[in-house]
């Protein structure tokens, strides 16, 4: 049909296509269509249809991993929608703009904006685009380190979800966020419930074997629910489940290197948890994550892999390569923002460096600033072993 349709039917008919993205269908021939029908509607001056498209097109960049481009189509897709006098769709191009401002590592811009954006999706009647607006500021308050402040608009956001009844895609994403949450702040059972519970969802059944199998939410997200369970498992001791976890978050994400499949986070988890890997191998997949990443926007993926890769060096006896990485990790957290990943990247430095007690008391002073209290703990195993050094 779309194939042979023009004008308006065309660009409606793409349009219809912009939900199917999130469960996995392919945003790279979403754009393809996209920019047919946009190109019509520009012919046509037809001002929705050129709305519709712009919106359309930094959805699918988004899904693509892609902020730059997502975010010149929503400022052009909120100034039509704007000049046709449609509210709802400036304010979804709108999010999507936030959202992408957080992408790039605009933390302090980003949290003001979104404090805005929810207020005006207030004034409407609650729906998926007010939770999906609170989840959004929940994940720039976590990226930002704030994850107190994060907890409380992630469960306002399961609180919209759960009474508008959503399918289980944004259920399982939605417990997801909650269970990185939790992990953030140390709460290690509270992070695995929320994680059973978004593979649940994803599943459409009961836990993680009926999510390795044929995902009701797509294998994407069921790779990141299962590599922030793996992590969970990790710094509960259980190094066995965790390495399953994440063997089993990469089959999920499956072959696809595409950056909206979820494989570079399984892939990473993986090298991070894995301790029966060589330290060689866990290197390589690393360094092959970070090289994923390169030509990326999204700091802070690409910091947490690069704070991974100097941990998984220091464990490895490799303490100036260790060094390397951590630092230049803390400076990319420093230049962001990023509180949490500041401290973690300070205390791989204090590790790996013999003169590290700065360093040590200096990341114990800010995951004790912020709420990590695994973080903290760790920090702070350092900087004793170091003041107790002759």
């Amino acid at each position: 049909m779309i194939d042979h349709a023009r004008g308006r039917l065309l660009w409606r008919l793409v349009e219809s296509l912009r939900a199917f993205m999130y469960d996995g269908y392919q945003p790279d021939v979403i754009i393809a269509l996209a920019g047919r029908a946009l190109a019509e509607a520009e012919r046509a001056d037809d001002r929705a249809g050129q709305a519709a498209m712009r919106h359309t097109l930094a959805n699918a960049w988004f899904m693509l991993n892609e902020p730059r481009p997502a975010i010149r189509h929503s400022q052009l897709a909120a100034r039509l929608y704007d000049e046709i006098g449609w509210k709802t769709g400036t304010l979804l191009a709108l999010s999507n703009l936030v959202m992408g401002t957080t992408s790039l590592g605009n933390l302090h811009e980003s949290l003001a904006n979104h404090e805005r954006i929810i207020r005006l999706w207030e004034a409407f009647e609650p729906t998926t685009k007010l939770a999906m607006a609170l989840e959004n500021y929940a994940i720039t308050l976590l990226w930002a380190g704030r994850a107190g402040d994060a907890l409380d608009r992630q469960l306002r956001s399961l609180r919209v979800r759960q009474a508008l009844a959503e399918p289980p895609g944004g259920q399982a994403r939605a417990h997801t966020v909650l269970g990185d949450i939790h992990l953030t702040l140390g709460n290690v059972e509270a992070a695995i419930d929320a994680f059973d519970r978004g593979l649940e969802a994803a599943s459409g059944g009961s836990g993680q074997d009926r999510a390795a199998g044929r995902p009701a939410a797509g294998g994407s997200q069921v790779a990141r629910t299962l590599a922030g369970a793996a992590l969970a498992w990790y710094l509960k001791g259980d190094a066995a489940r965790a390495a399953d976890l994440a063997r089993l978050a990469v089959r999920a994400a499956g072959e696809d290197r595409r950056p909206s499949s979820g494989y570079d986070e399984a892939s990473g988890t993986l090298a991070r948890v894995d301790v029966s890997l060589g330290l060689d191998e866990r290197v390589r997949l690393l360094e092959d994550v970070l090289a994923a990443y390169r030509d990326r926007a999204y700091p802070f993926l690409d910091t947490r892999a690069r704070v991974w890769l100097a941990e998984v060096l220091v464990e490895g006896g490799r303490p100036v390569e260790a060094a390397r990485h951590a630092r230049q990790a803390r400076d990319a957290a420093v230049r962001y923002g990023m509180r949490r990943l500041e401290g973690q990247a300070l205390t791989v430095l204090a590790r790996a460096c013999p003169d590290g007690i700065h360093d040590a008391r200096r990341a114990v002073e800010l995951h004790r600033e912020f709420g990590h209290r695994l973080d903290e703990a760790a920090a702070q195993a350092v900087l004793d072993r170091l003041l107790d050094r002759p």
